[in-house]
């Protein structure tokens, strides 16, 4: 009986080193590319929309700059409809595009108001 026993913890041991093997073979791919952020470009008649997903902060904003700058003409959107959370540094920076002429939709109405707060700090009037 102990051994039949044993037979059983060894087998069980080899499935569960096997499952473990399996998932760590997947695991690096789930929790290493973690989407905190998402820019998405498209053209259209109207213009270039980039949408917006996710986490916005300063090093966000920063890469946004950069493809804003890269583009040569036409109109520019910022969709802003799936954004979940926007830090100062990048609400500055929208109040700043915006200022320019970059046209912001879609944008969360919290973000809305603090863009605006910023604006008024920029410029008292």
């Amino acid at each position: 009986m102990g051994q039949r026993r044993f037979d059983g913890l060894v087998w069980a041991a080899i499935q569960l080193r096997s499952a473990a093997e399996d998932f760590a073979q997947y695991k690096p791919v789930f929790w290493r590319t973690r989407l905190t952020y998402r820019i998405r470009r498209s053209e259209s008649r109207e213009g270039i929309t980039f949408d917006l997903s996710g986490e916005m902060d300063g090093e966000h904003a920063a890469r946004l700059e950069d493809l804003i700058v890269d583009e040569a003409y036409g109109s520019i959107f910022l969709d802003l409809k799936e954004v979940t959370l926007v830090a100062r540094d990048a609400v500055q920076f929208l109040a700043r595009v915006e200022e320019r002429g970059i046209r912001i939709t879609n944008c969360p109405d919290y973000v809305r108001s603090w863009i605006e707060a910023e604006r008024a700090v920029r410029n008292p009037s």
